[in-house]
């Protein structure tokens, strides 16, 4: 009984790998004495069978190509091994470009049942053995050719390594200004030669490194005088790689104070305020770097403009920069900008009133007359207006009452309030008499008097209800003075069904009912 084969499993493969024009001197199968031997041996073992001669088996390779190879049994030399080979047809790739692999067996028949991986992504060969691959990064990648073995068969894989050449691209470094004194700033812009469009990288000087914005610009302040090297640089891509831009920098190098002014002393918000920067010792005016709560602003000729959008006050600083002679101090100063008043005006639409009366309020700016939703303080009641500026209150305590009209602050302006008086009148409805009937026959007419006395100490004008069955049926307005009486009179409705009828007369402050029968005159 023969011993199990000790090679490589099912599936197995062994790698070749070769560089795109790497040295042609090394490893060719073509030359290695075992395969040639190997490849004579096969040949004899096809002839054999062809003629018939002998048993020698044949062998399927396990595929679906329908190729077989007839060899003598090795028992236990193990499967049969057939190298891959894999070659390209270009040496010199740019992302972008394509280049066409081809994959044969080492007797330069086509391998179609082979695959070719490059950068995690497996490509299958056509009819020819052959497949393109665009590559659209730059960088090194492995290409590999592989088969799947068999019981019989091992496949040595071949593998090469293609190297995609980044595009090569110049950049330029400008500095925005060209007279430079110590102290001042340079915004840098990092540019590409070939298209001027900017790059976002970093501008090293002096040693050290500043990243730019994403427009390739970065600010470098230089507080020395002297003679600067600038280099900008940028981080490849994956298809271009950028040669650093270099320029050169000259910073060019008596205590002068500077004064600040401005031009209206209480602003208020919105409003445009002129800040002058002058010489102490001339009164010239200077071109000065402002700091404003933090804001790099320039002041052209001394001059720059302020405004505020919100109630605030803002810290300045300001100063020159030195000239080849000169250096200026730092001045500063603080500018506040106040609200705008907008005095309120509270509006009821009655300011006398009985008691439980209600009165409509309206609150509105006197600058703009529009609504204000703001709030009423009533003695120990707080009421709100809504966005019309508008609400109702009734009162129900005589004497004066004073209505407070508020609003809170905005970051722009500021509310004075508004006070009305409510004179809330001293009036006491009570009803002094009825006179109704107690019976009435169906569909005659029946009235009832009601006398109504004003008890309070002032002159009053109530409204006086008839009620009949729990539904009001109408009422009518009295003008009554204090300590005096009216009588109001109410038709009965009597053209209702025979019964007994409850009925009352009512005012702010009582109610007086009776009952009332209305018999069937036909009885």
């Amino acid at each position: 009984m023969n011993p199990p084969n000790e090679g490589p499993p099912q599936g197995s493969y062994i790698t070749r790998r070769r560089t795109l024009g790497g040295d042609s001197d090394g490893y060719d199968p073509r030359r290695d004495l075992t395969l040639i031997a190997i490849a004579v041996l096969v040949f004899g073992t096809l002839t054999v069978g062809v003629l018939g001669f002998g048993a020698t088996p044949v062998l399927d390779d396990g595929d679906d190509d329908g190729t077989v190879f007839p060899v003598q049994d090795w028992r236990d030399d193990g499967p049969e091994e057939v190298q891959l080979v894999v070659e390209a047809n270009r040496s010199e790739i740019t992302p972008g470009d394509t280049a066409e692999f081809t994959v044969t067996y080492e007797n330069e028949t086509a391998a179609t049942d082979a695959t070719v991986q490059a950068d995690g992504t497996e490509y299958d060969l056509d009819g020819a053995g052959q497949t393109t691959i665009t590559f659209d990064r730059g960088g090194e990648f492995t290409v590999r050719a592989e088969r799947e073995g068999t019981d019989q068969t091992q496949y040595i894989s071949d593998a090469m390594i293609i190297s995609v050449e980044r595009f090569e691209i110049d950049l330029l470094l400008d500095a925005d200004e060209e007279e430079i004194t110590a102290g001042d700033e340079v915004t840098f812009s990092l540019q590409r030669s070939d298209t001027g469009e900017a790059v976002s990288g970093s501008v090293t000087v002096d040693g050290e490194d500043h990243e730019t914005n994403e427009v390739g610009r970065v600010t470098i302040p230089f507080d020395q005088s002297g003679t600067f090297e600038a280099t900008g640089s940028a981080p490849d891509t994956d298809t271009e790689t950028f040669r650093d831009g270099p320029t050169t920098i000259s910073v060019e190098p008596r205590t002068v104070g500077l004064s600040l002014s401005q031009n209206i002393e209480e602003p208020r918000v919105g409003d445009d305020v002129t800040i002058e920067i002058r010489r102490t010792d001339t009164d010239e005016p200077v071109n000065a770097t402002v700091d404003v709560d933090g804001e790099q602003r320039i002041a052209d000729e001394g001059v720059l403009s302020l405004t505020a959008d919100r109630a605030t006050q803002l810290d300045i600083s300001a100063t020159a920069p030195d000239t080849d002679s000169e250096t200026f101090e730092t001045v500063t100063e603080t500018v506040r900008f106040a609200r705008h008043e907008a005095p309120l005006a509270l509006q009821p639409n009655q300011t006398t009133v009985e008691r439980g009366e209600a009165v409509e309020f309206t609150g509105i700016r006197t600058d703009t007359d529009e609504p204000v939703p703001g709030t009423l303080s009533v003695d120990d009641r707080t009421a709100w207006l809504d966005w019309q500026g508008t609400t109702s209150l009734t009162f129900d305590e005589a004497g004066t009452v004073p209505v407070t009209l508020a609003r809170a602050n905005t970051t722009t302006h500021t509310f004075p309030s508004d006070e009305v008086t409510i004179t809330v009148l001293d009036t006491q409805y009570e009803i002094d008499g009825i006179d109704a009937p107690e019976r009435v026959d169906r569909g005659d007419e029946a009235v009832v008097e009601a006398t109504i006395h004003n008890t309070g100490s002032d002159d009053g004008t109530p409204t006086v209800g008839y009620v009949f069955d729990g539904d009001e049926q109408t009422t009518q307005s009295l003008e009554i003075g204090s300590d005096e009486r009216e009588t109001v009179t109410f038709e009965v409705p009597t053209n209702l069904d025979p019964g007994e009828h409850e009925h009352a007369v009512t005012t702010r402050d009582e109610d007086a009912s009776m009952t009332i029968v209305i018999e069937d005159g036909d009885t």
